[in-house]
């Protein structure tokens, strides 16, 4: 069986659709607790996602599937949750060669 890949902080990335994740990150404000639901549908119909991809920092969209952290907002290591998109999940796992220095500068020639 295949392990679950590993996170910075160590805990498990899963693969979520973008539409729960954008429900997942609009739990994370409990101060809008009685509108979450008219958040939700009016982010969703603008396509926003609510998160940005933490190497390449380009925003998803609702209809992007997205690499999540299982610890959500619960560790040190990334105190805001931890997001990684589809393109810059196959960029870094499939190039066994890539140092994490290379990750970086690749981020920075991106921006």
């Amino acid at each position: 069986e295949d392990e679950a890949p590993r996170c910075v902080c160590g805990s498990s990335l899963v693969r979520v659709g973008g539409k729960s994740r954008l429900w997942k990150a609009i739990l994370t404000f409990p101060q809008f607790q009685a509108q979450r639901e008219a958040i939700y549908q009016h982010l969703l119909r603008a396509g926003n996602a609510l998160i940005v991809c933490d190497l390449c920092h380009v925003q998803p969209t609702t209809s992007d599937a997205v690499w999540t952290c299982e610890n959500g907002n619960s560790t040190i290591f990334h105190p805001t949750s931890y997001d990684v998109c589809d393109k810059c999940f196959v960029k870094w796992t499939c190039n066994p060669g890539l140092q994490p220095s290379d990750i970086s500068a690749s981020a920075s020639a991106a921006s």
